[in-house]
């Protein structure tokens, strides 16, 4: 349902969303049934603002729902290892996360940039959580409704052309989450979090052009995770043929690379 009050320059709008989620799952490996449902209420506001022509203010809230994955609800043991085993849940609930965020637009013939600012705050948060055992020497690990999650993200949307024949876009985010353990206090981690797409093509006619794309990512931290920050780049000769209705590409990838 959504409801919309318009004034000479802006709008205001209220929404809201119910779900309705049933999951029956029987996993017969290991005997376990899976039997979970639950009704969500995801409410959203915006409020959008013309500042000029080619200018747009944005201010909004929502609500988001994270069901987990059957892999996260999954009981099979995976003990490939023996000292390390995984397996899955049956009894994870889902996740819910809300956010507030400001956004800024500016549209102006074939250029359109974007600036968001986004906070958001999880208290359920779905997280893979490792245990060991020191008598057995075995790590365990499965997934849990154990996090409290505060994030705040910067992200940018840029899309020109240089030239008419010469075409740039870039996107991506910043962020930075602080994770903790709700059922220990003490287990805390923080840090930042990234991914952004470079990507540029210049058409030297109809039938030959060349791309390339960069980018960038990181995974956020997790209560007990650190992820490494990871490039990838390439850059591609495209020619068509056949009336322009096949295209041949001759594409190299992460060639900066050692191995």
């Amino acid at each position: 349902s959504m409801y919309t009050v318009k004034f000479k320059k802006s709008n205001l709008r209220l929404g809201a969303r119910v779900e309705y989620t049933d999951v029956n799952g029987d996993f017969i490996s290991s005997n376990t049934q899976v039997k979970n449902n639950y009704v969500t209420i995801l409410p959203n506001v915006q409020y959008t603002n013309r500042v000029s022509k080619v200018t747009t203010l944005v201010f909004g809230y929502t609500k988001r729902l994270q069901r987990p994955y059957i892999w996260d609800l999954n009981p099979f043991v995976f003990n490939n290892d023996s000292l390390n085993i995984s397996f899955g849940n049956p009894d994870l609930g889902p996740q819910t996360i809300h956010a507030l965020n400001a956004q800024l637009r500016f549209g102006k013939g074939a250029t359109f940039a974007g600036i968001n600012i986004e906070g958001s705050y999880s208290g359920n948060k779905i997280l893979q959580y490792s245990s060991f055992d020191p008598q057995s020497g075995i790590t365990k690990t499965t997934s849990l409704n154990i996090g409290k999650e505060f994030q705040s993200s910067l992200n940018l949307n840029f899309n020109t052309r240089i030239t008419p024949k010469w075409g740039f876009s870039a996107n991506g985010s910043l962020r930075y989450a602080k994770v903790t353990n709700n059922s220990n206090a003490a287990q805390s981690n923080s840090g930042f979090g990234s991914n952004f797409n470079f990507n540029t093509n210049y058409r030297f006619s109809n039938k030959f052009t060349i791309s390339s794309f960069l980018g960038l990512w990181k995974d956020p931290q997790t209560i007990q995770t650190t992820y490494p920050f990871n490039v990838w780049h390439n850059v591609a000769f495209n020619y068509k043929v056949f009336k322009n209705k096949v295209n041949i590409s001759l594409r190299a990838i992460n060639y900066f690379e050692k191995t």
